[in-house]
């Protein structure tokens, strides 16, 4: 549905961290064949304090 290798989906699915640099064109594929929105796949989760 997205179009792309699903070991590409496969390591996307599986990160515990967020990449570096998420292409537009990536999350826009993800929520077409989702029919979601991108507040749908994603959480803002602050980095821990240092010290």
């Amino acid at each position: 549905m997205t179009g792309m290798h699903p070991v590409t989906i496969s390591k996307h699915k599986n990160i515990r961290v967020m990449p570096e640099r998420l292409e537009r064109e990536t999350l826009e594929k993800y929520c077409k064949a989702l029919n979601c929105q991108p507040g749908d796949l994603l959480t803002y989760v602050p980095d821990e304090p240092k010290g």
